[in-house]
């Protein structure tokens, strides 16, 4: 986290600056010049500003293309004159990018890389100098301690480099000092402790080093913002911060402190306190009495320190804490016993962090209370018991990380009313049962689900299929069974799927083929059987783990499967073909042709025509019948599905909505699948099934019935692959994406678009003669 910066007081013009800081800035206010300066100093600054645009070698934005004789100085762009003697008092050149150095003659009015020259005693009465946010190098001039009226100083956010100059102690006038985001070295500045006016002090991000000075409370005692996060700090916390009592925002995470943590008792205004990434703590019983103390702090909204040493319980204080405190980081520690339940009473907490510690028992359920909550991070803990039934009342959640405890019991379905869930890991425990098809039907979840390692078992719900954004699921380590569902392939947002180690059986749906994005499949050491699709081929797998199953017939050779290295395909006794590198026996008869296609190779038997032809036979006989008797056979919700789109908005029955019923029966008969099929839902029909695989896919959605391969393994007779049968393969082909073409026309949504019935039974008997040969 940045630091965060304390705003200037009141209405000057520091606070509009302040404003404009937001989006980085570089502005220099000057003070109103004295009368004798008159016209001369009116040439001088236009000078200056030319030397200024002069020694600006890039300006991608062109902001100084005003910057010409042909207007008044005082109408640059960025450029701003006192009214009563036309004297430059702002330079506001707010994030233009601009690059370059500065000339001497122009050290009264602002510089952007280089150094200052030492002849500024003429700026002897600058307010403020806005420098932040900008490429400026070089080290910080000694010359910015004669500026002895400044009162807001900003360099931060530049590459500036060196050590801080003693000089800045000159500047007792200043209000506020930052340099953080810098490549600043050297210890903590000393001199800067003779500035008893200071409020706000940033040195965050830099590579100081050394330790803070013990009297800060002497020395800077109006100090409201100090962030000396991600430096080289070492040594212990001064216990003089205890007596800072006006002291809003403390950081020093990322730093290499040690030792205790003083007391905040005094520090009742403290409102940020990020101590995190160091080594504090002794990892003793009361390394954490420290919160105790911070109970006074009432507005307090930040409590970071994680990553360090601490030991010990948590106190039960916690639950006394400011009652705004929105972020709460534990993690990473050597904190041990349970929970406390009071942790229920900080009900405004948007982020409650304890991962990485040796916390036991069971999770309180009073954590239910933190209904703002948004993360939720309890990974790497030792926590048993069940996952508690209240995290259902946690409407805002969008990550909860439960890896790597004891937890027992099932997964509650409570967890599906959580509607804002992205991510969610309850991997390595000991849940048992089955997965909730309530979680599973949490469309919000978009990033990342893991319910790895546990002793899930039962079918993976078809609510999954409601996934569609889901980027990474892990499922792998239960005892997971039956099919995979086809529903599966909805989630077409995946990149990675990991499902190895359960007893999934059946075959790889071929609805996985439009997971176009996934990058990593591994479905290892399940049963699953039949041959491995060709559709693995055309996905743009970078690993594929298909080993210890049972599949047979011929290895595809194209796609993943030509990089051995990222395939594998062991314990598959019934594999055989492929690349040799896979080390499996010839096929004794052809599965696939030599571009690897498991439909392109397959040798179609003549029963194979005549199944097709006598489908085809049917439908022209149900259209000589009006088919209307299979229609009214359906069941009510088949029927429903049958009927046009347009009957339900009031439309008048016509022809076109019977041509609608017929195209969904002929996309059902050669699909082998119903309009009520699991698979169909939140939008997806199937109309739009086959029209997602028309034209070049339209055989991997085909009743594989229609497509059987010939083998009697008993007599060796296994028909081999011929010129003959390969032409035979390619008739069926056409007439298939002919036929699933009509269907796709005849259940078009726009009844205009869809084929007259006399066109259909002509186009259908056109097909039939084309395949039969008669």
């Amino acid at each position: 986290m940045e630091s965060q910066l304390p705003r200037p007081h009141g209405t000057s013009r520091a606070a509009t600056l302040w404003l404009l800081h937001s989006i980085a800035a570089i502005a220099l206010a000057a003070c109103s010049m004295s009368d004798v300066q008159g016209a001369h100093g009116n040439e001088t600054d236009r000078l200056a500003l030319l030397e200024f645009k002069a020694k600006i070698i890039v300006d991608p934005l062109s902001v100084l293309s005003s910057w010409s004789s042909s207007h008044h100085y005082c109408q640059w762009h960025g450029v701003t004159c006192g009214r009563r003697h036309q004297r430059v008092t702002i330079l506001d050149l707010q994030s233009q990018e601009l690059s370059g150095t500065i000339s001497p003659h122009i050290g009264n009015l602002s510089f952007l890389r280089g150094y200052v020259p030492a002849n500024l005693s003429s700026l002897s009465k600058l307010r403020e100098l806005w420098m932040g946010d900008n490429g400026l190098s070089g080290e910080i001039p000694l010359s910015v301690g004669n500026f002895s009226s400044l009162e807001y100083l900003h360099l931060g956010n530049n590459k500036l480099r060196g050590t801080v100059p003693d000089t800045l102690g000159n500047l007792r006038n200043l209000i506020f000092l930052s340099l953080a985001k810098n490549n600043l070295v050297g210890n903590f500045p000393s001199s800067l402790t003779n500035i008893s006016s200071m409020e706000a002090l940033d040195l965050a991000i830099n590579q100081l080093v050394g330790s803070l000075p013990l009297d800060l409370d002497i020395t800077l005692p109006n100090l409201q913002f100090l962030s000396v996060m991600y430096n080289r700090f070492t040594g212990s916390i001064p216990k003089s911060i205890s007596n800072m009592s006006q002291l809003n925002d403390f950081q020093i995470t990322s730093n290499s402190f040690t030792g205790d943590v003083p007391s905040f008792r005094k520090m009742s205004n403290l409102l940020f306190l990020g101590i995190g990434s160091n080594y504090l703590g002794r990892g003793l019983a009361n390394d954490l009495d420290f919160l105790c103390s911070l109970t006074n702090a009432t507005n307090l909204y930040y409590l970071g320190i994680g990553n360090n040493s601490f030991g010990g319980e948590v106190p039960k204080c916690i639950g006394n804490l400011s009652i705004i405190l929105d972020m709460f980081v534990l993690e990473g520690n050597a904190l041990s016993g349970t929970m406390p339940s009071s942790i229920g009473n900080l009900i405004n907490l948007e982020v409650l962090s304890v991962s990485l510690n040796n916390f036991s028992g069971s999770i309180p359920p009073e954590i239910g209370n933190l209904k703002k909550v948004k993360e939720l991070y309890l990974a790497y803990n030792m926590f048993t018991g069940e996952v508690p039934h209240t995290l259902g009342n946690l409407s805002m959640l969008a990550h909860l990380s439960m890896s790597k405890n004891n937890l027992l019991g099932t997964i509650p379905s409570s967890l599906g009313k959580c509607q804002s869930l992205s991510f969610l890991d309850l991997a390595d425990n000991k849940l048992a049962g089955a997965i909730p098809p309530e979680i599973m039907g949490l469309s919000s979840l978009s990033i990342y689900a893991d319910f790895s390692m546990n002793n899930l078992t039962g079918e993976l719900p078809v609510e999954i299929g409601n996934l569609k954004y889901l980027g990474e699921l892990h499922l792998s380590g239960n005892k997971l069974s039956g099919k995979i569902p086809s529903s599966l392939g909805s989630c077409t947002s995946l990149e990675y799927l990991y499902m190895g180690d359960n007893m999934f059986t059946g075959p790889i749906p071929s609805t996985l083929s439009s997971l176009r994005g996934i990058k990593k499949l591994n479905l290892s050491h399940n049963r699953l059987s039949d041959q491995i699709p060709d559709f693995l081929e055309d996905l743009n797998l970078t690993s594929l783990d298909l080993s210890f199953n049972n599949f047979r017939g011929n290895l595809p050779t194209r796609g993943v499967f030509a990089n051995t290295s990222a395939t594998s395909v062991l314990g598959n006794e019934k594999l055989c073909g492929g690349l040799p590198e896979y080390r499996l026996p010839k096929c004794k008869s052809t599965g696939r042709s030599t571009n690897g296609r498991v439909r392109n190779a397959s040798i179609y038997t003549v029963s194979g025509i005549l199944a097709i032809a006598f489908m085809l036979s049917l439908l022209c006989f149900l259209w000589h019948r009006k088919y209307r008797k299979t229609v009214a056979s359906s069941s009510s919700k088949d029927r429903c599905i049958l009927i046009g789109a347009e009957y339900g908005e009031g439309a008048e029955v016509s022809t076109h909505g019977d041509v609608y019923s017929y195209g969904i029966l002929m996309l059902e008969m050669f699909t082998g699948k119903r309009p009520t099929d699991d698979m169909f839902r939140d939008g997806l029909n199937l109309h739009l099934f086959a029209k997602a695989a028309f034209p070049e896919r339209v055989l991997q959605i085909i009743d594989p019935v229609l497509l059987r391969e010939s083998h009697d393994e008993d007599d060796g007779r296994d028909i081999r692959r011929t010129q003959r049968s390969h032409d035979r393969f390619l008739k069926i082909q056409e007439c298939l994406v002919s036929i699933v073409e009509i269907g796709l026309v005849c259940s078009s949504e726009v009844p205009i678009g869809r084929m007259s019935m006399r066109d259909v039974a002509a186009a259908l008997q056109a097909i039939r003669k084309k395949l039969t040969g008669s």
